[in-house]
């Protein structure tokens, strides 16, 4: 297959954004490849990878790596000019690159082999040599065929080829297995390449189990948006479980060997050593468990123990806990069909010796106890709740209500809106070329009279609005921002702060002294209003006061579970 042949496809799914006709053009596509072997290559470049995402492998190289390229077709000013006109590096060097039509076209093969290949250089010349083989195909290629080489690279693809998307396709040209299964076996075994495999050769009753190594794509929660949705969508009794403000792992074991993944497939194994030994204790030969790693210390720590730099110092310095919600599969057998209660009896079973792994503490509840039980969660500081039928099973991928997650947030009573200036603007990219995509937002603080950057916002925005605010913020360039604003964060364009959001927020962050700005809200949410009304922002010292009011009945976790505490063995039966 020529490589050429693929980009036509890019582009014909580019310029369609109706998912039908998406569908058609790829399932045409495959049809008409059905026996070429560069259509296993092609699956992943459709996803634009050459790898499944949970083997970790990137290409490491950046956007202004790539313009280096590039530098004797236009300058560094010309570069920038069309990146703000187009929003996509992809474009801009098919049009600045040489415009010679290569003698032989480029095979599918050829570029898939030298985009893995890029993965694999390491070392102290590796970004040099990441250069020179992607110069080396560059000249091989067309111009389309090297904007999307580009994108392919920066994993900004923009052809609107999602999962659902070639699932569904994979359904019509294997029509003797149900989508639902084809969709199970993907959030089984995310490897769609390995998917198609299995269907062609008739194997497909091998994909529907969870296989251990494998990285499984978690369950999710839907969210309600009032106690009266909640109480219309669960039947009671419900298990109340807090919601851990921490980073959510999948653990794997097989006899003496362990894995850690995170939610989006990642590994993590070597960054938490501690966590391994606790697994190998288990009393079991293999395992499949998910749970929530959460420092001590809080959130801001548990950021800092994903890093694979100093392990045992991290160790030292930020211990863990893993609170353990959910088994996959015990001792060989899967378990993902089975309903919550024999899920959470099997864990029960593992007599956690509460040193680093810990049951996450449960409680069945009724309609009336939930709202009390939420809201004492809210007053002591906690992060939220999640709410499970006791009958449902592990929908692997899924988004359903058989998991509600409750969060201040997504309760609009609950919440207190802030106003913020604008302060920082991002260029916008794709849909949001020629305007700001995202914005750095301020809060005034009178202590050191100048303008603190607390949050960066790019979503909720609907296209009238980013036109609005363009409108309004051009004028407002700041070409000698220091004089007025503070900021760790540099975005593209500083502003004069006159432009007001009105935003909620879920929390407030500290960070370590050091920086300029020690605060930053956590999610912050745009409410959809332009406060064109007001000239004076909700200040430092106010938000200081609406979040610490908030959290003095706050204890350390270790020390109190709130209601769901000293919660009884019985309990998980």
């Amino acid at each position: 297959m020529e490589y050429r042949s693929l980009v036509d496809l890019y582009s014909q799914l580019e310029q369609n954004r109706s998912t039908l006709v998406k569908q058609q053009l790829l399932e045409e596509f495959f049809r008409a490849f059905e026996h070429d072997p560069d259509l296993r290559l092609a699956i992943d470049l459709l996803q634009g990878q050459v790898s499944p995402s949970f083997e970790m492998r990137v290409f490491s190289i950046s956007e202004k790596n790539l313009l280096r390229l590039f530098q004797n077709y236009a300058s560094e000013q010309i570069i920038q000019e069309l990146m703000v006109i187009q929003g996509d590096l992809g474009t801009v060097i098919e049009q600045i690159g040489q415009t010679r039509v290569p003698e032989h076209r480029i095979s599918c093969a050829r570029v898939f082999e030298q985009l893995r290949a890029l993965q694999n250089f390491t070392g102290k010349h590796s970004q040099s040599l990441r250069l020179e083989a992607l110069t080396a195909l560059f000249e091989l290629a067309e111009p389309i065929e090297r904007k999307y080489i580009v994108r392919t690279i920066l994993g900004k693809l923009r052809i609107g080829c999602s999962v659902p998307t070639l699932t569904t396709v994979f359904g019509r040209l294997f029509p003797q297995t149900p989508a639902a299964q084809i969709r199970r076996a993907f959030n089984l075994h995310p490897d769609l390449r390995l998917c198609y495999d299995l269907l062609r050769q008739g194997e497909f009753e091998v994909s529907q189990q969870p296989q251990v190594f494998v990285p499984i794509s978690p369950m999710l929660c839907q969210r309600v948006s009032s106690f009266d949705e909640l109480h219309r969508r669960v039947s009671y009794p419900i298990q109340f479980e807090e919601k851990y403000d921490g980073i959510r792992l999948q653990l794997h074991r097989e006899g003496t060997r362990v894995q850690i993944f995170t939610r989006n497939l990642q590994s993590l194994t070597e960054a938490f050593p501690e966590v391994v030994q606790a697994l190998l204790k288990l009393p079991c030969e293999s395992c499949i468990l998910e749970g929530e790693v959460v420092v001590r210390s809080g959130f801001s720590d548990t950021a800092r123990r994903r890093r694979l730099i100093d392990v045992q110092q991290m160790v030292q310095e930020y211990p863990i806990i893993v609170y353990l919600f959910d088994c996959l599969m015990f001792n060989g057998r899967s378990v993902i069909d089975s309903p919550l209660q024999v899920r959470r009896a099997i864990l029960n079973e593992l007599n956690l010796d509460r040193s680093v792994l810990q049951m996450t503490p449960f409680r069945p509840l009724n309609e009336p106890e939930t709202r009390e039980a939420f809201e004492q969660l809210l007053r002591a500081n906690r992060e939220g709740a999640v709410i499970k039928t006791l009958d449902g099973r592990y929908e692997a991928g899924e988004r359903t209500f058989s998991w509600i997650k409750l969060k201040r947030e997504y309760f609009s009573e609950l919440l207190d809106t802030i106003d913020l200036f604008v302060i920082g603007g991002y260029y916008g990219q794709g849909k949001r070329r020629s305007r700001y995509g995202s914005f750095l937002l301020g809060v005034y603080d009178s202590s050191r009279d100048r303008y603190l950057s607390i949050a960066r916002i790019g979503t909720g925005f609907s296209d009238e609005q980013l036109d609005q605010l363009k409108q309004l913020l051009d004028p407002l360039v700041l070409k000698d921002p220091e004089t007025l604003i503070l900021s760790d964060s540099i975005p593209d364009v500083f502003f004069r702060p006159q432009v007001i959001l009105e935003i909620f927020a879920s929390g407030l962050s500290e960070s370590d002294e050091r920086r300029l700005n020690r605060y930053s809200l956590r999610f912050p949410v745009f409410t959809g209003r332009i406060r064109a009304d007001k000239r004076t922002g909700t200040s430092l010292e106010e938000i200081l006061t609406l979040f610490r009011s908030r959290s003095e009945q706050t204890e350390p976790v270790e020390q109190t579970n709130l209601i769901i505490d000293q919660i009884e063995s019985d309990d998980c039966q």
